[in-house]
Order: C-alpha cells, then sequence, then structure tokens
C-alpha cells in the first residue's frame, strides 16, 4: 500500500509511506483543506473517526463509549505538539502525524503502570501488509492540569520546587511497574559508553557548537563501567511532559521524536529519564533539582552524569535542526554541567 485517501467534508484525510522509508515502514497521516490543517479542528477529526469506522482495515479497541463520546463532542488543545491532540470532558485522544509498526508506547505503557499515568481508554489501529499501526489513543483526560514547565518559568514556580521531591517519588513508582511488568536486561558500561560517543559524534556533526566541549563529552561516556540494568523508560522526559494537578500526571511515552519506534521502545538505564529532568530545569534556568533526586532513591551519580552529558549534547543539535534561535539555550550552563559534575 503506497496511500489511503478519505474525504471528509471539505477536507481529505491521507495515509502515505513517508519519505525514505524502507519498504514503506513507517507513514505520515494528514488531514488537510488545501494547505490547511484540519487535525485541530474537531468538526473535521469527529468527521474522520466515522469514516475510519467503515474501513475495513481500521479497527477500533478499548471502550466503545470513549469513542462514541468523541463523536458527539471534542475540544482542541492549544500550543507547540507534534501530533494532533483534542480532549471530550473524560477522554485526551491524541492523533499521530507519523506512524510506524507495532504497539506503540502511549498504548502499551498505560496498560502496564498503575499510577501517575493517565490511565488507557481506547485507540484506533490499522494494518498494512500483515503489521499494524496505531493511528490515535484515547487516555483519562486531567482536567485543570498545569505542565510543570510552565510552572517552572512562571511566578508559579515554588509550587514546582515544593513538589519536586513527589516528582521524584511518582518517577520511582512509575519505574517500578515498567519494570517489573516488561522486560528488563543489563548492559555492559563499556558497550553503553561506545553508544553515547556515535551518537555524541553525530550531533557534534550537525551541531559545531559542541565542538568546543567534545573532549569533555566524550570523558564523561568513558567513565562508564560493570554491569548497567536497563529497562523500558518514558524516553524523553522533560518538564513539559509531567502534568501538575493535585499530583504528578506523566505523559508522552513517545520518546525521542527524531527516532524509529523500535528505538522509542529500547531497554535503557532510568538514568536517562533523569537526566531528562535535570536539563528541563536546566532549560527553565532553576537550580540541579537535589530533593527530586532524593526522594527518587539511590542512583549511580557517573551513569546520571554521563546521561545528563548525552542529553544536552542532544539537545543542541535537536535545536540547530528545529528551532536554531534557542540553541544558545542548552549552551548556556554547558561549562557549569562540566566543571560541577552535577554532584
Amino acid at each position: 500500500m503506497s496511500s489511503i485517501h478519505i474525504a471528509i467534508g471539505k477536507a481529505q484525510w491521507a495515509l502515505q509511506a513517508a519519505p525514505g522509508s524502507k519498504q514503506h515502514a513507517q507513514y505520515e497521516q494528514t488531514l488537510r483543506a488545501g494547505q490547511h490543517d484540519c487535525f485541530q479542528q474537531p468538526a473535521y477529526v469527529q468527521g474522520l473517526l466515522r469514516a475510519w469506522r467503515e474501513h475495513p482495515a481500521i479497527q477500533f479497541h478499548g471502550d466503545r463509549r470513549v469513542v462514541d463520546k468523541a463523536m458527539e463532542q471534542l475540544e482542541a488543545i492549544s500550543g507547540q505538539q507534534t501530533n494532533a491532540s483534542l480532549h471530550t470532558a473524560a477522554s485526551m485522544w491524541k492523533f499521530y502525524r507519523s506512524i510506524s509498526p507495532g504497539v506503540h508506547p502511549d498504548v502499551e505503557i498505560p496498560q502496564v503502570v498503575r499510577a501517575h499515568v493517565p490511565a488507557y481508554q481506547a485507540h484506533v489501529s490499522i494494518e498494512i501488509a500483515g503489521q499494524n499501526y496505531t493511528l490515535a489513543v484515547a487516555t483519562q483526560f486531567i482536567p485543570n492540569a498545569t505542565d510543570a514547565w510552565s510552572l517552572g518559568t512562571s511566578h508559579k514556580r515554588a509550587l514546582l520546587l515544593d513538589h519536586s521531591a513527589d516528582m521524584g517519588r511518582a518517577l520511582k513508582d512509575i519505574h517500578h511497574d515498567l519494570r517489573t511488568k516488561l522486560p528488563t536486561s543489563t548492559v555492559a558500561g563499556r558497550e553503553l559508553a561506545q553508544h553515547m560517543h556515535a551518537r555524541a559524534e553525530a550531533h557534534i556533526a550537525q551541531a559545531p557548537e559542541l565542538r568546543p566541549y567534545a573532549e569533555r563529552i566524550h570523558a564523561s561516556f568513558d567513565a562508564l563501567e560493570g554491569s548497567i540494568a536497563t529497562q523500558r523508560i518514558h524516553g524523553d522526559l522533560h518538564l513539559g511532559q509531567v502534568l501538575w494537578a493535585n499530583g504528578w500526571h506523566v505523559v508522552d511515552f513517545e520518546g525521542e521524536p527524531d527516532q524509529s519506534l523500535s528505538q522509542r521502545t529500547a531497554l535503557l538505564p532510568v538514568a536517562y529519564d533523569l537526566a531528562g529532568l535535570i536539563r528541563s530545569f536546566h532549560y527553565a534556568g532553576l537550580d540541579y533539582p537535589s530533593e527530586l533526586l532524593a526522594a527518587y532513591g539511590r542512583i549511580d551519580e557517573i551513569l546520571v552524569h554521563a546521561c545528563v552529558v548525552d542529553r544536552f549534547a542532544y539537545e543542541v543539535a535537536y535545536e540547530k535542526r528545529h528551532r536554531p534561535d534557542w540553541v544558545a539555550v542548552p549552551l548556556r550552563d554547558a561549562d557549569a554541567l562540566f566543571a560541577d559534575a552535577l554532584f
């Protein structure tokens, strides 16, 4: 299959092989009226859900009442988003613009984590060449929620700082459930270091601003040794993925948006998630979250530092590709990052 097209009023839904995708393994879905994106317009998305019900290759899973409600009432979510998000009074719907074969983490993770993650409700999939792709997922809507990034960059930052230990405990609980209910493994420190070295070289090639730090970046990875536990993690955790509503709720288990689904579901050290939060505090201009780390519990400081450095290099390269005006943000505390070694 190279493409599917469905007319939705004046718009058209299209599912097409992504440019450069090998054997059409990755697809992109759009909902457009001319050049106008209609995925943020509830009426078009409701029409799309109805049309999907009639398509023989598309299946609905989970609570049918959640789907029926979405066909009656949807509201768009404002703000910068990789995917399209809309909600009802009880459900948050996410429509993926890029899809890969396999069970999507946003479908899988909420069904194995007991707390601190919005509950799974329903999802929509399509079968292509014998493989299933997730088109959209519905999870519990958290009303009156504010993301931790908004708190940390506003006059409400005290709320974030006062409850940072609770965030550490919530992440510990999530990691525990992922470790006990999904596969785990180990990786040799030297092997992980080699992986980080390769990533860093790619990032430095994309962002020359990293070259003055190259020696110190690689030295951080060379300190890794022994056997390191790995498991499923969030993979792209930052303050924007953590919501406050009388407690912390972690969302968006997609991993780094530039990676394939297999890469985003790989087993990794939990230190990657901790590093993501540490760097996000830095992005927000906040001090190192010592209370969060203390509440999380025992950690390998050398491993966390290596992951923070890995995250730093990724951030600079990401900003260089997507938001060049932001490159200075991850670089502004680079010297302190290496001088203090965090701990």
